[in-house]
């Protein structure tokens, strides 16, 4: 059984980004909103936190929340999703956590 880990906190300013990624599995995904989207940014900061993630957990990040923060250059391995691919995402897996 899969799990959404929602993540709305920035990782500059609370552990939510690095306790979703500790606690991902293999087939679960992670999905970047609110601030939590700071996690996509291609930084050395994120490079440490990335890189002791579960390899078959997928990365996602809501673009209307890049957009509004107008983020520069994201990280490669994460999927920009809208609102209809949120709603899809929760479908797709058969729990959702949301880390704040």
């Amino acid at each position: 059984m899969s799990t959404l880990h929602i993540v709305s906190s920035s990782p500059f300013d609370s552990n939510a980004f690095s306790s979703a990624l500790k606690t991902a599995s293999q087939g679960d995904a992670i999905l970047l909103i609110e601030n939590g989207v700071y996690a996509a940014v291609d930084a050395l900061q994120i490079d440490n936190l990335m890189s002791g993630a579960m390899p078959d957990v997928t990365h996602y990040v809501l673009t209307e929340d890049v957009d509004a923060r107008a983020l520069p250059r994201l990280r490669n391995n994460i999927a920009k999703v809208d609102y209809a691919g949120f709603v899809a995402l929760v479908c797709q897996h058969h729990n959702s956590v949301s880390w704040n």
